[in-house]
């Protein structure tokens, strides 16, 4: 199994759980923008973008501009796709 492959599967696991995680509350544990705030744990910024992709109505301003940090710092080729993705759907 490749590492593309194995992302993959963790991205397909993570979409397919979203509207569970969001119901029980996990997205609320923490804020959107602290999801994408940890730049050592690039899982967890994954998990935020991926909900923001599903939810584009909760990127505000504020979180716009965390995106467009991310973006100028990141070297993550799977997170600028996401990163990009957000950006032009919260338009």
């Amino acid at each position: 199994m490749t590492n593309q492959t194995s992302s993959e599967q963790i991205i397909t696991s993570i979409v397919s759980l979203l509207d569970s995680l969001k119901i029980i509350g996990v997205f609320n544990l923490f804020t959107p923008k602290e999801w994408l705030s940890d730049k050592e744990q690039p899982g967890r910024i994954l998990a935020g973008l991926l909900y923001l992709q599903k939810y584009p109505q909760y990127v505000t301003p504020e979180i716009k501009y965390t995106l467009l940090d991310l973006q100028t710092h990141n070297k993550n080729k799977i997170l600028s796709s996401y990163i990009e993705q957000v950006l032009k759907e919260a338009k």
